[in-house]
């Protein structure tokens, strides 16, 4: 196409007919395709088009801005300048999940570029920067030249219009010294001016400076309290009796360090001291702040704690053992008064008639108690009640029991072992059968027999034999 390079365009050379001569068709029909083929080409600026094939491409080549440009993913659009829209569901937005509106400025061909984006849902104007060929983080606009309205902190002074009207506008410096001053001693300040407050730090009282035109003088600012009819706060002595009279009447003493005492006294001698809570420090697990009951002598000096109660266990202590009839026991003095318990091989051996038998050492006593299988078996009736002997081999021989005691009742359990047939041929005197027949024992492998035994004497053991218990 014949365009010089300011876009010009230039009929082709040889183009032009001459009068009353042929024209050539190759040279016609080059040129009026050339014809078509720049029309079809986009105008040159120059030529009064946009040098542009597309709307983007005609308003960047003209400097224009497009206007509601809409975009989908903020990463990769095709950003010009102008306004654009993004619904909440488009990609990389600075907040996920809301719409927004805004503005892109071109800063040169290279493509630098910076986009405000105005959250639909919250107003905040959010700036991003393109850089270099690079995208920047969003960023809030001018977070840090305005207060936030959930707080902040302000790095400069604020000066307000005036001073304030109402109870809760803020307050200007000259407000505030224009007041009168609040001075706290326990003595009248001097050389201060009328309409001065004073808070006399002894009695809690506040006066102020008064000045009635005639003389100046400290004028209580409340009504003034009887300080011989009411109690102060910081400590005091009553005179009467005090009654709470009240719906759940309570009493609070709330100690920092140290006890929460109460004293009974006499004539101004302490007799009796109550602390709610002693001075042994809290470690955990209820431990500490005990409560104590203290007595004293007659000049007024402790002698001893009376009564103690454990906060974490919660068990009471007495001073001693008790000396009355209704006295309070302790329990090494309950300890020393009860009866010695007797063992269970004290019960057996009829050791210590004089101590007391529990019910475990009676179950113990209870238990069966296993004969070693030898050729002669002598029972100890000493050492239980219940016995069991296996039997080993034949002909074995069951002696007089040692120490049988008369009253003793128990059984003999007679088992065979695996293989069986053994048996007793000789019995001690002192065992007593119906008719003095002496009995025969079951043969089969772990056969079980019971002999239930009496003792009438050492010498005299009434006996009975079931066999064969399956």
């Amino acid at each position: 196409m014949p365009r010089d390079g300011s876009e010009i365009y230039y009929i082709p050379p040889g183009t032009e007919g001459i009068p009353d001569s042929t024209i050539e068709s190759i040279k016609y029909n080059e040129f009026i395709h050339d014809v078509e083929q720049d029309l079809n080409h986009p105008r040159p600026i120059v030529a009064g088009g946009t040098g542009g094939s597309t709307e983007e491409e005609a308003l960047f080549n003209l400097s224009g801005e497009m206007a509601y440009q809409v975009v989908t993913n903020f990463d990769t659009h095709p950003y010009i300048p102008g306004s654009f829209y993004a619904d909440a569901a488009a990609t990389a937005p600075p907040v996920a999940g809301h719409a927004f509106a805004g503005i892109i400025y071109q800063a040169n061909l290279a493509g630098d570029m910076v986009v405000e984006a105005r959250d639909l849902t919250t107003g905040v104007n959010y700036i991003r920067i393109h850089s270099g060929g690079v995208w920047g983080t969003w960023g809030v606009d001018n977070t840090s030249q305005f207060v936030k309205k959930s707080g902040d902190v302000m790095t400069g002074l604020l000066t307000l219009s005036g001073g304030p009207t109402a109870d809760l506008h803020a307050a200007t410096k000259k407000y505030v010294d224009d007041l009168p001053p609040v001075i706290i001693s326990p003595a009248p300040p001097t050389g201060v001016e009328p309409g001065t407050l004073w808070w006399e730090s002894e009695t809690g009282l506040l006066y102020v400076l008064y000045d009635d035109g005639n003389s100046i003088q400290w004028v209580i600012a409340s009504p003034q309290p009887d300080t011989a009819v009411f109690v102060m706060k910081n400590g005091d002595t009553m005179t009467g009796d005090l009654t709470i009279n009240k719906a759940g009447p309570a009493i609070s003493l709330d100690k920092t360090s140290g006890k929460n005492q109460i004293f009974g006294k006499n004539a101004g001698l302490t007799r009796w001291e109550m602390d709610f809570g002693n001075a042994i420090a809290e470690s955990g697990g209820n431990a500490g702040t005990d409560f104590v009951l203290w007595r004293y002598n007659d000049a007024g000096v402790v002698l001893d704690q009376v009564l103690t109660i454990n906060r974490a266990t919660g068990l009471m202590s007495v001073v001693a053992d008790p000396i009355a009839a209704l006295g309070v026991a302790t329990k090494q003095y309950v300890d020393g008064k009860a009866p010695a318990a007797a063992t269970a091989a004290e019960y057996l051996a009829n050791s210590a008639p004089t101590k007391m038998l529990t019910p475990g050492a009676v179950w113990t006593a209870g238990n069966q108690l296993q004969l070693t299988d030898a050729a002669t078996v002598t029972p100890d009736f000493s050492l239980g009640i219940d016995f069991q002997w296996t039997i080993g081999a034949v002909g074995r021989t069951l002696a007089n029991p040692l120490n049988a005691k008369p009253g003793q009742k128990g059984i003999l359990i007679l088992r065979q072992d695996t293989t069986g047939n053994r048996t007793i041929t000789t019995w001690g005197s002192a065992w007593l059968f119906p008719g003095g027949v002496k009995p025969t024992l079951s043969t089969a492998g772990f056969a079980f027999d019971v002999v239930s035994y009496f003792v009438l004497s050492s010498s005299l053991i009434f006996c009975t034999f079931n066999a064969d218990f399956k």
